[in-house]
């Protein structure tokens, strides 16, 4: 988890790459199960650690990562943040990537390695698979209190360090040294003096400086620039004919009288501080990442975030938007909400599922019969403005009003999107002469009336048509050549299950199935409750649990594989295409348990059916990397998902679930 966040934050490409260092990391542990040698002692993990300490914190380092990131980005069939240029030396970069890559599975062979020798030595073999089960469980916890309190790397490294230094190998004078330098690297390697504050969320890496204006600050997220802080107030010289037309006075004018809105996507202010400005409503201003909302509230000098009239909510914008009450606002404004990143274990965007038609819907149930939606877009691409604009379409069964709001010292500009009661907006327009010749100047006509509005089932709003982008198609190829490289310098042969033994394929093909299932359960999770880092953890720690069970169920419990297998067969082609309006019909606190159960089954019923054939295993070790290396295989089968949408996961899940009950019966070895 360390690697996922830490690499994913500081070479941005990877926030976009998803699950490319998870992948990576199990690429490792799978080889060090399979293929252990003499030599893999645990502390061959200091010196990649030290490599990627070095790359991501030295200055000059840094400056490389960064322009391999840049060079990357610019493959038009996938849209990266900043990434409009074209690609002049794709094969450095490539080659860059592949060494950030090549050092997380270097720091994870000699861990697989040690994980097989004690495997296979311990007495009471699925005692010994709960507990690093249990510690699975442990890390996952430990790494949700490091977000929630926004700790920097240097305490992630110590936590690291701490439980590194518990093993006696570890406390040599090499090992001591190499330890303490990481951790001088990660506290004073990379200072940026242009940004008085530095803060590490449970979701990004922020950073506040001032931008050279009065009273303005300047908003970097992963190391990219996100936001301003911006003082619109009339004290601040607005010219009055100006004020109408400015970015966060906007959606206020088109929505006169109301007196109760919702902003999400607030950020640090500047959109309520506009509603603040040109109403007398109460206001529900709600973000998803929580130092945004506590730096808003410190920073923005016209301080929206004290108004007796604001309520602030820290949470997913469509968790709130399936929870408040019908009607509840006659303005709902979504601000420049679009993301630079990607949760865990996920596949689709922080964003992706705030702006698919089931969302739009949802938001459109909380307008009162005269109420307004202003949604505020940076379209990138012209495929992105049209697809949003049928998506709301489709849902509000009329064209919206689209114009584009230049970029000025007053705001960040961008596409806005007005649908909801249109007879308020015209008339708002015929009352306010400014605001009406403004928005007729510019007016943005729609190029594509047939591009697919995108659902839950695909969100993904960023690529073109489902397809599977370019840039993934070359990090395969970078993987490809790590596995096969480090298998040949390192074993003088290709390390990777026997796919002629019934044994192999069959933890093979758990595998893939339990990480397809995984991606599939994290993304429901999101739809059911929200894309938050507390229900990605909960969601996980959902699994984790449901193997823990499974193995307290193995050896009381003897069920025939085939029968497994078809349950799990039967419950996840259920699950692909089990409508969820039911679900979120309900309260909070039945959904949770009814999501838990429904979700939990396939992950009991395949630990079930993993923990019948690991407790008699000749090899542990084998077992578990072959298993692994299935994971990997999943991880990478997730992306059919940009093609076939996000219910092809569990049906081919289902399949190979099928297939590892029905057709593979692995020896006893007893």
């Amino acid at each position: 988890m360390l690697l996922i966040r830490w690499v994913s934050t500081e070479a941005s490409i990877f926030a976009y790459l998803q699950n490319s260092i998870l992948i990576a990391c199990f690429l490792g542990l799978g080889m060090g199960l399979l293929a252990p040698m003499p030599r893999d002692n645990p502390r061959r993990i200091l010196p990649p650690l030290l490599l990627l300490s070095a790359l991501l914190n030295i200055p000059a380092l840094r400056q490389l990562v960064k322009e391999l990131s840049r060079q990357l980005a610019g493959y038009h069939d996938f849209v990266v943040w900043n990434g409009d240029h074209a690609p002049t030396h794709p094969i450095l970069a490539l080659g860059g990537v592949f060494v950030i890559m090549g050092a997380c599975w270097a720091a994870m062979v000699p861990m697989g390695a040690e994980l097989g020798r004690l495997l296979q030595t311990a007495p009471r073999r699925m005692l010994a698979y709960s507990a690093d089960i249990f510690g699975s469980l442990m890390g996952v916890w430990l790494f949700t209190l490091l977000g929630y309190l926004s700790l920097p790397p240097l305490a992630w490294f110590t936590g690291l360090a701490v439980l590194l230094l518990l093993k006696k190998s570890f406390r040599t004078p090499l090992s001591l040294l190499a330890i303490s330098i990481i951790l001088g690297l990660a506290a004073f390697g990379y200072s940026d003096k242009e940004h008085v504050t530095t803060l590490w969320t449970p979701y990004q890496k922020l950073q506040f400086g001032p931008n050279g204006k009065p009273n303005g600050w300047l908003v970097l997220v992963n190391n990219q620039f996100f936001q301003e802080i911006i003082d619109n107030t009339a004290e601040n010289q607005i010219a009055p004919a100006q004020r109408p037309v400015v970015h966060y006075n906007v959606p206020s004018r088109l929505a006169r009288p109301f007196k109760r809105a919702l902003v999400v996507g607030a950020g640090t202010g500047n959109d309520v501080a506009g509603v603040v400005r040109n109403s007398d409503a109460q206001i529900l201003a709600v973000d998803i990442d929580p130092v945004l909302l506590e730096y808003g509230a410190i920073l923005h000098p016209e301080k929206p975030y004290s108004n007796p009239r604001v309520t602030l909510r820290c949470n997913d914008a469509r968790a709130v938007f399936l929870n408040e009450p019908p009607g509840s606002f006659d303005l709902v404004v979504m601000g420049l909400l679009d993301s630079h990143t990607t949760p865990n274990l996920s596949n689709a965007r922080l964003d992706n599922f705030v702006y698919t038609r089931e969302s739009i819907a949802a938001a459109a149930r909380l307008l009162s019969p005269q109420g307004v939606m202003v949604v505020h877009f940076a379209a990138q691409r012209p495929y992105i403005q049209d697809r949003l604009a049928n998506t709301i379409e489709a849902v509000f069964r009329k064209e919206p009003l689209i114009f584009q709001i230049p970029i000025s010292e007053h705001g960040w500009g961008g596409l806005t999107f007005v649908s909801g009661n249109l007879e308020t907006v015209a008339r708002n327009l015929s009352e306010d002469p400014a605001l009406g010749d403004f928005v007729r100047k510019n007016l943005v006509p729609r190029q594509n009336r047939q591009i697919q509005p995108i659902s839950d089932s695909w969100p993904y709003l960023y690529i073109e048509h489902p397809s599977i982008p370019t840039l993934f198609w070359l990090l395969g190829l970078v993987l490809g050549l790590l596995w096969v490289g480090s298998s040949w310098l390192r074993y003088k042969r290709l390390v990777a299950p026997r796919l002629n033994q019934p044994e192999d394929v069959f933890y093979v093909l758990l595998g893939m199935s339990f990480s397809l299932v995984q991606v599939f359960s994290v993304n429901k999770a999101a739809i059911l409750f929200g894309s938050t880092w507390l229900v990605n953890s909960v969601a996980m720690t959902g699994i984790l649990f449901m193997i823990l069970c499974a193995n307290g169920l193995v050896g009381r419990l003897r069920i025939p594989n085939p029968l497994l297998g078809l349950g799990l067969t039967v419950s996840c082609f259920v699950l692909a295409y089990l409508p969820l309006d039911a679900l979120l019909l309900l309260p909070w606190s039945q959904r949770l348990p009814t999501a838990a159960l429904i979700s939990g089954l396939p992950m009991l019923l395949s630990g079930l059916l993993f923990g019948q054939a690991f407790q008699s295993a000749k090899d542990p070790g084998r077992a578990l990397g072959a298993n692994l290396f299935g994971a990997l295989v999943g991880g990478a089968l997730q992306l059919i998902t940009f093609q076939f949408g996000i219910p092809s996961l569990m049906v081919l899940a289902g399949i190979s679930y099928g297939l590892a009950g029905f057709l593979l019966f692995p020896r006893r070895s007893d």
